[in-house]
């Protein structure tokens, strides 16, 4: 009986020896976990493109600059949204927008339908990346739309999102 205890004493001291005390916060596992971090679902897309549009290449600008990984919450404006109107013909006020990223010309801003949500890194990053793809026009691009996002309490919210000139 001493002996099997002494052994489960071993085995345990052994065990706990292995564990690691310090997490490498920099290695490629948790850094590409880190990295792409998705909050939201699939999206609407409105063409915003015209000669008053952001470029292109800032727009890409802030798809690398934000490639670090991260989580930005948003909140619920105490206003009619503007989205609730003719998309076609409504000139979205960047005022209505958080912006949560923006480099020279572009920015993205969004705003949640009712209380606080999240907005991921890969979020952004496919949204600009297929704002480009679908409405590039003349080296410019302009685009707005709508997704559920994961509110602060884990349950899903209405986003709105733009792209849009500084």
């Amino acid at each position: 009986m001493r002996l099997q205890a002494l052994a489960l004493l071993v085995s345990l001291l052994l065990i706990v020896h292995s564990v690691p005390t310090h997490i490498n916060r920099n290695s490629a596992f948790i850094r590409g976990k880190r990295d792409w971090i998705n909050n939201c679902g699939n999206s609407s897309f409105h063409n915003q493109s015209s000669e008053g549009s952001p470029a292109v290449s800032d727009c890409q600008q802030i798809t690398t600059n934000i490639a670090g990984g991260r989580t930005w919450t948003v909140w619920a404006l105490n206003r009619t949204s503007v989205h609730s109107t003719n998309t076609t013909t409504v000139k979205f006020p960047s005022i209505y927008y958080r912006k949560l990223a923006s480099y020279g010309t572009c920015a993205f801003g969004a705003y949640s339908q009712d209380g606080g949500a999240r907005v991921g890194t890969s979020d952004i990053i496919d949204l600009i990346n297929d704002s480009i793809n679908r409405f590039q026009w003349s080296g410019m691009v302009g685009a707005k739309g709508s997704m559920k996002c994961q509110s602060l309490n884990y349950s899903d919210v209405g986003v709105y999102w733009a792209i849009y000139h500084t």
